[in-house]
């Protein structure tokens, strides 16, 4: 009998190797960590590469097991690797195989990546002119448009508005660097805006700061932009949603013409393709702000 258990045992094991030897991995999708935002972007990047075998690993936010996780994969020879997160994208930064890599759901690529670690993939971050547009569509009579940032984080990104402003609205920025700078700039004569934009700042992002810009704001009859669905539902008359799946759809299609057509020098960072807009007219008929009725029309959720 326990001659008969361990040949079993031996059969098995046997088996076992040469089956994870002979089963090769297409794709691997490196995770920085298992929240909501990131497992649906997972989602997406599957749909696209149905055909491909895939393999999801997790690295928790810690460089250190990215790194030995990383070393793992490249033993395997993958096709591709797809980083989703900053920690997993910057693991894949500094590696120098020669290993078609794309990233994910990262903010400020440029200064996650550094330029000399920049590879392809899909950021973030809502274009400028898209959101100075939409702004301008929303609130026609409002030329007046105000943004606090922190310089440390985010200069890059206000002179790329001013680029894309180009005179059509005028941009007033005030620069800070806590949240007492921010109550003395709303307090002084300084502070004229006809609308409010607040951009992803790592400084400034904080939910009390942020909720105390809002409803400053809306006190004073200044309505607010915001760039997700907590500010749909905080007091923002005007929000744009990024579509996490849809980012991992739009990942995983450009993926698939990497690998099927060899085309990654004609690739790049990629805006997101679909950013829906949310719309607050419930408390913009409170404070008697007016929103045109084509961005109503345009929006993907309307709260009334």
């Amino acid at each position: 009998m326990g001659y008969f258990y361990k040949t079993l045992c031996c059969a098995v094991l046997a088996v076992c190797f040469f089956s994870s030897s002979a089963f090769s991995i297409d794709i691997f999708i490196m995770s920085s960590s298992d929240i909501i935002p990131y497992s649906s972007c997972v989602e997406g990047i599957k749909e696209p590469l149905a055909g491909f075998s895939l393999q999801l690993v997790n690295i928790k936010e810690d460089l250190a097991k990215g790194q030995e996780t990383l070393q793992k994969i490249i033993k395997k020879q993958p096709k591709c690797i797809i980083a989703v997160g900053p920690q997993a994208a910057f693991v894949l930064s500094q590696f120098q195989e020669q290993v078609p890599r794309f990233f994910c759901m990262v903010l400020n690529p440029e200064r996650t990546l550094g330029q000399q670690g920049l590879y392809p993939g899909v950021s973030l971050n809502i274009p400028p002119g898209y959101q100075i547009k939409k702004i301008k569509e929303a609130f026609p009579e409002r030329q007046k448009m105000g943004i606090f940032y922190s310089p440390s984080s985010n200069q890059s990104i206000i002179n790329s508005f001013f680029q894309e402003a180009a005179g059509s609205v005028f941009i007033n920025t005030f620069p800070v660097s806590s949240a007492q700078g921010i109550a003395d700039i709303l307090n002084s004569r300084q502070f004229a805006v006809d609308v409010l934009l607040i951009i992803p700042d790592k400084q400034l992002g904080k939910t009390k700061i942020v909720e105390y810009l809002i409803k400053q704001c809306l006190r004073r009859k200044i309505p607010v932009v915001g760039y997700n669905s907590w500010f749909a539902k905080n007091g923002a008359l005007l929000s744009f949603i990024v579509d996490y799946k849809d980012v991992g759809i739009q990942t995983g299609q450009m993926v698939k013409k990497i690998i099927q057509d060899d085309v990654t020098g004609e690739l790049g960072v990629s805006a997101p393709a679909n950013i829906k807009i949310s719309i607050d007219l419930k408390t913009a008929k409170k404070l008697g702000i007016a929103v045109s009725p084509a961005i109503v029309q345009q929006a993907d959720e309307v709260i009334e």
